[in-house]
Protein backbone atom coordinates (compact mmCIF):
# COMPACT_ATOMS: atom_id res chain seq x y z
CA UNK A 1 0.00 0.00 0.00
CA UNK A 2 1.33 3.42 -0.95
CA UNK A 3 2.02 5.78 1.95
CA UNK A 4 0.35 9.18 1.92
CA UNK A 5 2.74 12.12 2.12
CA UNK A 6 2.56 15.88 1.92
CA UNK A 7 5.22 18.14 0.46
CA UNK A 8 6.35 21.57 1.52
CA UNK A 9 9.46 23.70 1.30
CA UNK A 10 10.86 21.63 4.16
CA UNK A 11 10.48 18.26 2.42
CA UNK A 12 7.98 15.45 2.71
CA UNK A 13 6.05 14.28 5.75
CA UNK A 14 4.20 10.97 5.99
CA UNK A 15 0.56 11.18 7.08
CA UNK A 16 -0.30 9.06 10.12
CA UNK A 17 -4.05 9.66 10.05
CA UNK A 18 -6.81 11.95 8.84
CA UNK A 19 -9.65 12.46 11.31
CA UNK A 20 -12.92 14.11 10.23
CA UNK A 21 -14.65 16.61 12.50
CA UNK A 22 -18.31 16.31 11.64
CA UNK A 23 -20.98 18.95 11.68
CA UNK A 24 -24.40 18.51 13.23
CA UNK A 25 -25.59 16.93 9.97
CA UNK A 26 -22.97 14.19 10.25
CA UNK A 27 -20.97 15.48 7.26
CA UNK A 28 -17.31 16.44 7.66
CA UNK A 29 -16.84 20.15 8.38
CA UNK A 30 -13.05 19.91 8.71
CA UNK A 31 -10.25 17.38 8.93
CA UNK A 32 -7.35 16.94 11.33
CA UNK A 33 -4.24 15.62 9.58
CA UNK A 34 -1.69 14.12 11.97
CA UNK A 35 1.77 13.45 10.56
CA UNK A 36 3.76 10.32 11.43
CA UNK A 37 6.50 10.36 14.04
CA UNK A 38 4.94 13.36 15.81
CA UNK A 39 6.11 15.71 13.05
CA UNK A 40 3.10 17.99 13.43
CA UNK A 41 -0.52 18.36 12.46
CA UNK A 42 -2.82 20.58 10.39
CA UNK A 43 -6.57 21.26 10.50
CA UNK A 44 -8.14 21.91 7.10
CA UNK A 45 -11.63 22.98 6.13
CA UNK A 46 -13.84 20.53 4.25
CA UNK A 47 -15.39 23.48 2.40
CA UNK A 48 -13.75 25.27 -0.49
CA UNK A 49 -15.80 28.33 0.53
CA UNK A 50 -13.87 28.71 3.81
CA UNK A 51 -10.22 29.28 4.71
CA UNK A 52 -8.31 26.13 3.72
CA UNK A 53 -5.94 25.90 6.71
CA UNK A 54 -7.52 26.57 10.08
CA UNK A 55 -4.65 25.67 12.42
CA UNK A 56 -1.35 23.82 12.47
CA UNK A 57 1.39 22.63 14.78
CA UNK A 58 5.01 21.85 13.93
CA UNK A 59 5.39 18.99 16.41
CA UNK A 60 3.22 16.38 18.09
CA UNK A 61 -0.28 15.19 17.25
CA UNK A 62 -3.58 17.01 17.56
CA UNK A 63 -6.20 15.17 19.56
CA UNK A 64 -9.23 15.95 21.65
CA UNK A 65 -11.21 13.74 23.99
CA UNK A 66 -14.55 15.21 22.84
CA UNK A 67 -15.87 13.26 19.84
CA UNK A 68 -17.67 16.38 18.58
CA UNK A 69 -14.79 18.78 19.34
CA UNK A 70 -17.26 21.06 21.16
CA UNK A 71 -14.71 21.88 23.85
CA UNK A 72 -12.14 23.29 21.43
CA UNK A 73 -11.66 26.50 19.52
CA UNK A 74 -12.52 24.49 16.40
CA UNK A 75 -16.17 24.43 17.46
CA UNK A 76 -16.42 28.04 16.24
CA UNK A 77 -14.91 27.15 12.85
CA UNK A 78 -17.17 24.11 12.66
CA UNK A 79 -20.28 26.25 13.22
CA UNK A 80 -19.15 28.82 10.63
CA UNK A 81 -18.47 26.12 8.03
CA UNK A 82 -21.83 24.46 8.72
CA UNK A 83 -23.59 27.81 8.25
CA UNK A 84 -22.18 28.13 4.73
CA UNK A 85 -24.51 25.29 3.69
CA UNK A 86 -27.81 25.68 5.56
CA UNK A 87 -29.87 22.51 5.89
CA UNK A 88 -33.45 22.20 4.69
CA UNK A 89 -35.62 21.82 7.79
Amino acid sequence: MKQAVTRSGKGEREIKEIVPINGEDGEAAMYVVNYADKKGWVVVSASTDYAPILAHGKVGYYFDTSPTYENTSFSLYRKDIINIYPTNN
